[in-house]
Order: structure tokens, then sequence, then C-alpha cells
């Protein structure tokens, strides 16, 4: 059994761990997987299309404010609050740093939820059950939040900081219902803000902790693409600790449209939960490629330099910038220049 388990518990970190190509191109082999992947695309496009039917043009304009869970006397003594918490002791590293880095204001949410969290192993011993559930589900993680309970799951009886530390950032931003810029709409029990929010989550752990790599690939790196549409990159991460994808909307509206956002946030959805091989790469260099066709409105040549030069890290992307590359359906042909 504990062999079983080892072989388990890398094949899951190879899941969060390597490119998409590798874990995704077991979806392609098996075809009912492979149906999944596209219901939950269908899905996650209807049930998009139907909030933007929703959505107002405009977000009402609101003064900014950052919710104070502690009072202002509190608000400044929160070292004192989290010396009395009792939380795991796996989260002491993390919080070491994370309250090093982050403001007092966003660091309420933490030190609220960190009353009540708990740290859950799910082992194929302890639980074969959810375990498997997890081993063959679409998007296999080697860890998960859960708001309800206020409890970070981890599939694995060893902590690995980089999950840990990814799943601890899901728990400090959330709020009921809303978990940093993912928000479970009450309509149809929706969820929106997905893709976003996992592409901002673990944008923040390389961040916080310099981890090398990360999780989520294409939604950080898209992620980061949108971040320059702020003018001050710390608006984001406000915006992320208060819950407030409205934030985002507003800022992206500056130059492009509502159509545009629901279709960006859509792709950043099927991202973030659908495994295909060349689906998904594609949707990623699409969804860059729309984004740049965006910034360019703005005619701000300091963003649109910074958006370029993260566009740029991606050799292909650059060429195709460039012309150097053309998209002519239904194949790539290149320019000799």
């Amino acid at each position: 059994m504990e062999i079983m388990q080892y072989i388990l518990n890398e094949i899951i970190k190879a899941f969060y761990f390597l490119p998409p190509i590798i874990g995704s191109g077991l979806s392609i082999y098996i075809v009912p997987k492979t149906i999944r992947n596209f219901s939950k695309k269908n899905k996650n496009k209807k049930r998009n299309w139907k909030l933007y039917q929703q959505t107002p043009n405009e977000i009402p304009e609101k003064t900014p404010f950052i919710e104070l869970l502690f009072n202002r006397q509190n608000i400044h003594n929160l070292e004192e609050i989290l010396k009395q918490t009792n939380y795991p002791k796996e989260l002491t590293q993390i919080i070491d740093t994370f309250k090093n880095y982050v403001s007092k204001e966003n660091f309420q949410t933490c030190i609220k939820n960190l009353q009540t969290v708990k740290i859950n192993h799910i082992t194929l011993e302890n639980d074969m059950k959810i375990f498997m559930q997890n081993l063959l589900s679409l998007t296999t993680a080697a860890g998960t939040y859960n708001p309800y309970d206020n409890t970070i799951n981890l599939y694995s009886d060893k902590i690995n900081e980089q999950v840990l530390s990814h799943e601890f950032l899901h728990m400090a931003s959330s709020k009921g219902e809303k978990s940093g810029f993912r928000l479970i709409t009450r309509f149809e029990n929706a969820e929106i803000g997905r893709g976003l929010n996992e592409g901002y989550t673990e944008l923040l752990n390389t961040r916080i902790w310099k981890y090398e790599k990360n999780s989520y690939k294409y939604n950080v790196k898209i992620t980061r693409l949108i971040e320059t549409f702020f003018d001050n990159p710390k608006d984001m991460e406000n915006a992320y600790f208060n819950n407030d994808l409205d934030e985002v909307f507003k800022q992206f509206l500056k130059y492009g449209t509502k159509e545009e956002f629901f279709e960006i946030m859509t792709n950043l959805d099927n991202l973030a939960t659908t495994k295909q091989i060349i689906f998904n790469k594609l949707d990623n260099i699409k969804t860059q490629l729309k984004l740049y066709e965006i910034i360019k409105r703005s005619n701000d040549q300091e963003k649109i330099t910074n958006f370029e030069n993260i566009l740029d890290e991606n050799e292909f992307i650059k060429k195709l910038r460039n012309g150097k590359i053309v998209l002519d359906k239904p194949y790539l042909k290149s320019k000799t220049k």
C-alpha cells in the first residue's frame, strides 16, 4: 500500500508541476475524459454567456475601500491577534513570509480564517474514494481549498510547500461565496472568475515565496498580461484580497468591451478546468494575442512595452507578433525575414 501511495503521489506532483503537454496528453488518449473536456468547455461558455447578458456595460463608480474585519484599533495589533491564534503548525513559515509581504488591511481575512482553518491529508489509505475521484478528475489537483468548511486538502501524506502556500492564498482571500477573483453566483449556482483566480493566486505564490516553477502555466502568463491594464499592479492585488472582480472588469473596460472581457474569462476558465494538449495551447495563444490587440488601444507606450516584454517570453508568440510567422488557417506558415 505504501509503494502504491508513493507512485500515486508522484503522479499527482507531475500533474501539478509539469507543462500541460504532459498532463494533458493523458486526457487525449482517454476517450471518455476527452468528451468530458469538451462538455466542460461548452458548459463554461454557456454559463458565462448567460452571466454576460446580465452584466451592465459599465461598473458604477464607487468609493475605494478595504473592508475592516477587525476594528481600527485592533488592525494595528494584528501581530498580537496572530500570536493568540491556534493554527496548524505546517503554516508557520508560510505565514511569516506572507505577513511581511502583504499590507495589514489585506492580512485581515487571513487572520480571521486562520482561527478555524484545518489541513486534511487525503491519501489512498485514509480515503480511497475521494483520492481516486481527484486522481481521475479532468484536472487532477495536488491540493484544494474548501471555503465552506475552511479546509485545505492535500492529496499526499507529505507536505509540498508550493502546493500548501497556493492553497493558503485561497484561504487568505476567501470570504463566504467569494474567493479571490472567484465568485459563486446565485445564478444557477454558477461560478465566474475561476481561471483568473487560479492564475493570480499562483502568480502571487511565485512572487511571495520565490518559487521558480508554477502550476497553471497559461493562466499565470495571461494574468500577468491583464495586470498591465492597471496603472499600479498593487491595485490588482488589493482587488484580489477584497474579492473585487468588478475592479478588474472596470480596468479592462478602459480599452476593451464587455463581450471581450467575458471571452477572456471563458478562455481562462477553460484553461484552468480542462486538460487538452492542442486546444489549450491554441486558446492560450489566441487569448494572449487578443489581449495584445486590446492593450494597443490604450496608446500608452509604457503599458504596451511592458505587455510586449511579457508576451515575448514565448519565442513562438514573439515571432508571431513580429510577423515572422503568419497564422493562416488551418496551417501555420513561416516567413523568411
